[in-house]
């Protein structure tokens, strides 16, 4: 995209958060996670001075499991546009096993 190197779904909600937390990523959302996915991670960019919400912004992340996350700087920009990613796709409407979306940005180049 223009403004940033790329979008990313490598696996772990853990571990995304844990990269947001020591810089590799810039920001990570996601929809639908169990607390047990989400509690050492949001602690860990908390702790480093990021910022982590749910998708609106609130303070009920870990109970909702719709996470933002991101560091100071960009999560002002990121949080709007995550906060409209709230739908379901059609084709994963009322199916359990269908996983939500989760992305990482980052602004950085891969090298």
């Amino acid at each position: 995209t223009e403004r940033s190197a790329g979008i990313r779904r490598p696996g772990s909600a853990a571990l995304d958060l844990a990269w947001v937390a020591c810089g590799r990523y810039d920001g990570f959302w996601e929809l639908k996670l169990n607390p047990w996915d989400i509690c050492a991670g949001g602690l860990l960019v908390l702790e480093a001075g990021g910022l982590i919400t749910d998708l609106e912004g609130g303070e009920n992340w870990l109970e909702s499991g719709n996470v933002c996350a991101g560091n100071p700087k960009i999560f002002a920009q990121l949080l709007p546009l995550v906060g409209t990613i709230k739908a379901e796709p059609a084709e994963n409407a009322g199916n359990p096993e269908a996983k939500a979306p989760r992305r990482t940005l980052s602004t950085k180049k891969s090298e």
